[in-house]
């Protein structure tokens, strides 16, 4: 475990962590971030979302650091609005998640740097509408969405970020489970109850922590960070300080070094000021 005085850079998973259940920033969440700065101390994100779910976030926080989207796999430039390194999804395999959660009738929705595509009515649109609520709000790019259709052989022309399946009926659950653990190149992690976030296989929070460490010649040992679900164990892994909040699963909670207050009671902000009590 790291003191907290020897930290350099703090990275912070956004749902569950940093935002409230409304999807916003407390202030005095925000405050903390200016307290780290202060203090000499980096800031970023780690999170599932891709790049267009943090622009609202970034602005607010005028984000210079790049941060880590789509479960790591995409480290993204908040100033040139570009990727700096990006895995993408293999193609035939992406057709293959996507035909088997339309012959499953499965909630399925393909995330790319430009349009997300949804199966009509998806539980996930809440979120990417109420993200373009507070886009429209500020003035950033919204998210384009678009209907999922039935024939994937569009996917051939897109680098897919991430693809999602979302699902709470547990035997549709196991079963989906089963299927990508058949997936040559693609992995998944259960980033959320009934939601299961595919990548490429290999890349995730914690292989994300390490490439925004040799991009920013920051140590991991430097590094702490926040999180509150079991996609955020691996990041935990690798950071030498891991913070869980006191809304994550017992499990989370076990695994890392400190717990903080839970996410609608500014944990973030609470332990982050106790760095410097």
């Amino acid at each position: 475990m790291t003191d907290a005085h020897n930290i350099r850079l703090v990275v912070a998973d956004m749902d569950g962590t940093f935002l409230r259940r409304d999807k916003s920033m407390s202030p005095r969440n925000k405050e903390a971030v200016r307290l780290l700065h202060s203090h000499g101390i980096g800031f970023t994100f780690c999170t599932g979302r891709i790049a267009t779910q943090t622009f609202v976030y970034c602005k607010e926080l005028e984000q210079q650091t790049p941060i880590l989207t789509s479960q790591g796999a995409v480290v993204w430039d908040p100033v040139e609005n570009r990727p700096i390194h990006a895995k993408y999804m293999d193609t035939d395999e992406a057709v293959r998640v996507a035909d088997f959660c339309h012959e499953g009738n499965y909630d399925n929705v393909v995330l790319t740097h430009g349009p997300v595509y949804c199966t009509p009515d998806s539980g996930r649109l809440w979120n990417y509408r109420r993200n373009n609520e507070l886009a429209s709000a500020i003035g950033v790019p919204l998210m384009d969405l678009r209907e999922l259709s039935t024939d994937h052989e569009f996917f051939r022309d897109l680098q897919i970020s991430k693809m999602l399946i979302y699902e709470h009926d547990q035997v549709k659950f196991h079963r989906a489970r089963q299927f990508l653990d058949s997936l040559e190149f693609s992995g998944y992690t259960v980033s959320d109850p009934g939601l299961l976030d595919i990548t490429v296989a290999g890349e995730n929070k914690g292989t994300g922590v390490l490439h925004l460490s040799e991009i920013m010649g920051v140590s991991p040992e430097e590094i702490c960070v926040f999180g509150d679900y079991y996609n955020d164990l691996d990041m935990f892994r690798e950071a030498g300080l891991s913070v869980a909040m006191g809304n994550a699963p017992e499990e989370v909670k076990a695994a890392a070094d400190m717990v903080a207050p839970t996410n609608e009671e500014d944990g973030f902000a609470i332990m982050v000021e106790s760095f410097f009590d």
